[in-house]
């Protein structure tokens, strides 16, 4: 079975970060990315006005991306705020007619999202504050915010897929395929009641994978970490009825 692996960047970043990702899963998925409007490969589109523009736009791109793969099947995996966009992804392809189906929800980075977040308000924060905090998260890209240069290009584009997050409303309706939550255990913007509210999330099952790591845990040994993680749970046609709820 020839499946799609949707990916969701976290707040500021870009789809070809993960293209780590394809060194192993190649021959197991086929590589999807998403990007936002304004970012990554679609850095040359106006940056969507809203959430519920951003959302038409999310689901539409799925949607292109899984059918440019030659695929109907697909995997979801979102990181931080790509946890939030792929989970109303997944809603929407679950209960509208897109021709393509979610066959698992993965996610990493972030609490359920009818939770409230650990993390303070950062996008009202003055850009040291706001710089101390991004970085303090870690990830690949932080080094690129000690370039003045940069910094003055990055930081709105950040401060506003943060304001996103931080105004974020889930979508109402339950997942029908299983969730995988990456938990891991030393990052500050989750908690263990957060994570584990991702049950509520579908009527299918939940499995929280627990890890040693911060909240760029999808960056470890070059993406070996997730990617190990999404590779066990690769759909097989055989969908659980198990609620975990």
């Amino acid at each position: 079975m020839d499946v799609a692996l949707l990916v969701f960047p976290h707040a500021g970043g870009t789809a070809a970060g993960y293209r780590r990702l394809l060194r192993w899963t190649k021959g197991y998925y086929r590589l999807a990315p998403v990007d936002r409007p304004g970012l990554g490969s679609r850095r040359s589109e106006p940056r969507a006005t809203g959430l519920a523009s951003l959302m038409v736009d999310q689901v539409d791109a799925a949607v292109r991306a899984a059918k440019e793969a030659d695929c109907k099947t697909t995997v979801l995996y979102g990181h931080s705020l790509g946890a939030l966009i792929a989970h109303a992804v997944a809603v929407q392809l679950t209960h509208g007619d897109h021709g393509v189906t979610c066959e698992r929800l993965i996610v990493s980075g972030r609490n359920a999202p009818h939770t409230s977040s650990v993390l303070p308000t950062l996008s009202i924060l003055p850009d040291d504050q706001l710089l101390h905090a991004v970085m303090a998260l870690g990830g690949r890209d932080s080094h690129v915010l000690r370039d003045t240069g940069l910094r003055s290009i990055i930081l709105p584009i950040l401060r506003a897929e943060l304001a996103i997050a931080e105004n974020w409303r889930p979508e109402i309706g339950y997942l029908d395929c299983p969730v995988t939550c990456v938990a891991a255990d030393e990052d500050p913007a989750t908690s263990s009641e957060g994570l584990l509210a991702w049950r509520d999330a579908t009527a299918d099952e939940t499995c929280i994978h627990e890890v040693h790591g911060g909240h760029f845990v999808t960056e470890d040994l070059d993406g070996r970490v997730i990617s190990s993680i999404i590779l066990n749970h690769k759909p097989t046609g055989r969908r659980s009825n198990a609620a975990h709820r």
